[in-house]
């Protein structure tokens, strides 16, 4: 009894340390494992982390299904280990990573370049599936200890350093940790905690830009968030919201945001009225998290958009979401986004004009705004095309039941040019710059 005891502990131990897909080690093992090899490296000898992430591979298991893209994973890790031999620690750390060290010799800067080379060949043989082959390549990150870290962490964050560079770089190639990289790695690592200290210290602020319906009347403003750095004065969004999505970090920045404009939202329907919006930007990051009905983000949007004693109010608060997102939404966006259908919270599409969304994805998804991009309304005056472009958005639109609102809007002449093609609404420096509350609360058109 007892020996079967401890045959079936050491059967379990062992699943802790597979991956059940491909049969090699899985991500928890492997950061065991490693941490075991830099104790034991008395001598700091020289270790290479390779890690490979295969390119487009979301696109595999949306088009082909997620048995084609299982089977390919599969296929990869068994050729890994077969064609490898010197690769140790050869694990999947989840969905298309995979990553081995070099130790000794092989861990020199030439022989671990010279086997990246084999795994690139390797990614880009052909894989033989039932309904034909599938070609791959990938992106390889390298860090060598102690020359681009000195223990676990900082020698993983290097190699995905790589990894990631080398994805910005054109895919398919294999790139080593630099000092540039290293400079890069070391801002990061700074911003990550500027944010989080910024979050605590209420660093961020809301500005409010107005938008107009036809006759000059508030209808809604754009929540546009600032960050008044302590030391580096104002830090531009375009500074900080693309790696606080990188980090993850923009779902306690988006949350802050909501709640903020909760806020604002209760002060500025007091004054303009009841029927005037709050329209925030919601980041692909936080409709990723979507897990069903309960999602965080839904319930507080919800929570905005009820009055005291929980009755729902009239859509107080808009999404934002871009067009880029819409083109590459994933399962969680997709429920997210019905789910705010359903629950009767708005959705504008931003930046429209600027991706390659076609009308069936506003059909599909129940679009409330379309919001033309602003570098098309800037061409208004002096662009046949732009201005032939802006008045088809706004008809077809129209013909989908969606209201449209033109964004950058700087003079008299592009507002007269738009209103001509019966654009809902208007938005730009011409009548406001994002302002403060306080100012939105008194902001008034001169007609």
């Amino acid at each position: 009894m007892e020996k079967r005891k401890s045959e079936a502990e050491r059967r379990i131990i062992l699943q802790a340390q597979i991956d059940s897909l491909t049969g090699i080690t899985n991500r928890d093992a492997f950061n065991r494992a490693l941490s075991e090899v830099f104790k034991v490296n008395e001598k700091r000898e020289e270790i290479a982390i390779v890690l490979i992430d295969l390119d487009n591979f979301k696109e595999i298991n949306d088009t082909r299904g997620h048995e084609i893209g299982d089977e390919i994973l599969k296929v990869t890790a068994s050729r890994f280990m077969n064609q490898l031999a010197s690769a140790k620690l050869l694990s999947r750390l989840g969905g298309d990573e995979f990553i081995f060290i070099l130790e000794g010799d092989e861990a020199k800067e030439h022989h671990v370049l010279a086997l990246c080379d084999r795994v690139q060949n390797i990614i880009k043989q052909p894989i033989l599936l039932e309904h034909g082959e599938v070609m791959l390549t990938a992106s390889v990150g390298v860090s060598i200890y102690p020359h681009d870290g000195q223990d676990v962490r900082s020698i993983l964050g290097a190699a995905d350093q790589a990894m990631y560079h080398a994805k910005q770089s054109g895919r398919s190639t294999t790139r080593r940790f630099n000092k540039e990289l290293k400079d890069d790695l070391v801002a990061k690592m700074e911003l990550a905690q500027d944010l989080r200290e910024a979050i605590q210290n209420q660093e961020f602020y809301l500005l409010y830009q107005p938008i107009l319906n036809k006759n000059g009347d508030v209808i809604k403003f754009e929540a546009l968030i600032r960050w008044q750095h302590p030391t580096k004065g104002l830090v531009p969004p375009d500074q900080f919201i693309t790696f606080a999505e990188e980090s993850g970090q923009i779902i306690e920045v988006g949350h802050w945001v909501i709640q903020e404009a909760k806020r604002a939202l209760k002060a500025i329907q007091e004054v303009h009225g009841k029927h005037v919006q709050i329209s925030v930007n919601v980041s692909p990051v936080q409709l990723s998290q979507y897990q069903g009905e309960k999602a965080q983000l839904l319930e507080e949007l919800l929570a905005e958009n009820s009055d005291e004693q929980g009755t729902q109010a009239q859509n107080g608060l808009v999404v934002e979401i871009t067009e880029n997102l819409l083109m590459n939404s994933d399962e969680s966006t997709r429920n997210a986004l019905l789910a705010f259908r359903e629950q009767g919270v708005q959705v504008a599409l931003d930046d429209f004009g600027t991706g390659y969304s076609s009308l069936a994805y506003i059909m599909n998804y129940d679009i409330d705004y379309l919001k033309i991009d602003q570098s098309f309304v800037q061409k208004l005056e002096n662009e046949k095309a732009s201005q032939t472009l802006c008045e088809a958005i706004i008809s077809m639109a129209h013909a989908l039941g969606v209201a449209v609102i033109a964004e950058g809007v700087e003079t008299q002449k592009q507002a007269d040019l738009l209103l001509g093609y019966q654009c809902d609404y208007l938005q730009g420096f011409y009548f406001s710059r994002p302002i403060p509350l306080d100012q939105a609360l008194l902001y008034k058109r001169e007609k």
